[in-house]
């Protein structure tokens, strides 16, 4: 990328999570676009996971009963002040992503924001998970019958590998 034509972020026009959206959909390579975020700064799962609720016209407690989970458990991965605060396990991640109907680009800005590893073209695990949330995203309307959770799970479990629901129970929460 050349110096003149790094694009500037500008906080009044976009968020940052739109800016490295934007700028990944316009080609730009993923290793550029993480060290330009880091210049300008990530931005923690909670902010970035309340934004996407927004843009989305979501709530926490419909996001929360699509996943199953109980509000207290979302609380716990947003609210630093919690003492019992901490980032959500990259398979609870990757089930906000397919509720919420994110890009393949939201989804690894997503991981990214709570520091877990972003789905690689080198694991077939994650390409089945990449396949879904494609296929998510691009579901014409939000009324779609589809139920990607069982879609991707079965294809997880047909190939042998563990599904997104994952043993910890506090993701059963």
């Amino acid at each position: 990328m050349a110096q003149n034509n790094i694009p500037k972020y500008d906080p009044h026009k976009e968020s940052r999570t739109h800016f490295a959206s934007r700028l990944l959909s316009e080609g730009f390579p993923l290793d550029e676009v993480l060290s330009l975020m880091d210049k300008i700064g990530f931005l923690s799962f909670s902010d970035v996971i309340t934004e996407y609720l927004g843009t989305k016209k979501i709530s926490v407690t419909s996001l929360m009963a699509t996943l199953g989970m109980s509000n207290a458990t979302y609380y716990k991965y947003t609210n630093k002040d919690n003492k019992k605060h901490r980032n959500p396990s990259r398979n609870v991640i990757l089930r906000m992503a397919l509720a919420l109907h994110l890009s393949l680009d939201e989804t690894q800005i997503l991981l990214k924001s709570a520091n877990r590893a972003a789905l690689t073209g080198t694991n077939a695990r994650d390409i089945i998970i990449m396949n879904a949330v494609i296929k998510t995203n691009k579901a014409e309307n939000d009324d779609d019958e589809i139920d990607y959770f069982d879609i991707v799970n079965d294809e997880l479990t047909a190939k042998n590998f563990p599904d997104l629901c994952g043993d910890n129970p506090e993701d059963k929460n």
